[in-house]
């Protein structure tokens, strides 16, 4: 599940403060290893990405559990 850079900076910020997900080091480094599996493509083992941004949870869930449903 990936999504754009501004996003995943909202999502982080918007956890509960017990989760200290919102520092600005925290942000980067998961803003960096959103976009390696954003680039990564259809690389080999090829990743399944599922673009959540703009998708309400609802929705989201509908994705994972269809992407699930035919994978295994």
């Amino acid at each position: 599940v990936v999504c754009d850079d501004d996003e995943l900076a909202e999502r982080l910020h918007a956890r509960p403060a017990w989760r200290a997900a919102g520092s600005t080091a925290y942000i980067a480094e998961h803003q960096q290893f959103n976009r390696w599996f954003r680039a990564y493509g259809d690389r080999q083992p090829p990743i399944t990405r599922l673009d959540t941004t703009g998708v309400d949870d609802a929705a989201t869930t509908r994705q994972v559990a269809a992407w699930i449903a035919a994978t295994i």
